[in-house]
């Protein structure tokens, strides 16, 4: 995830603190980050993108091997 989402400015993501000011906040969060993310409209463009890019992969046989594994 982090290389594909590195490439289009998006590796914020899965960082920790920006996790955590997502959960506490929402998408309001992007003031404590404007390094990285420009607008709360950002965030949810980039975690719609990472939705739809789990979701194909969890639909595939590989995707589902690995969440059975769980």
């Amino acid at each position: 995830m982090e290389g594909r989402y590195g490439k289009i400015g998006g590796c914020y993501l899965s960082e920790m603190d920006f996790q955590k000011a997502f959960l506490e906040k929402g998408v309001d969060c992007f003031v404590d980050f404007l390094d990285n993310i420009h607008s709360s409209s950002q965030i949810k463009k980039d975690i719609g993108d990472l939705y739809g890019a789990l979701l194909r992969a969890c639909q595939s046989s590989v995707g589902q091997m690995v969440l059975m594994e769980k």
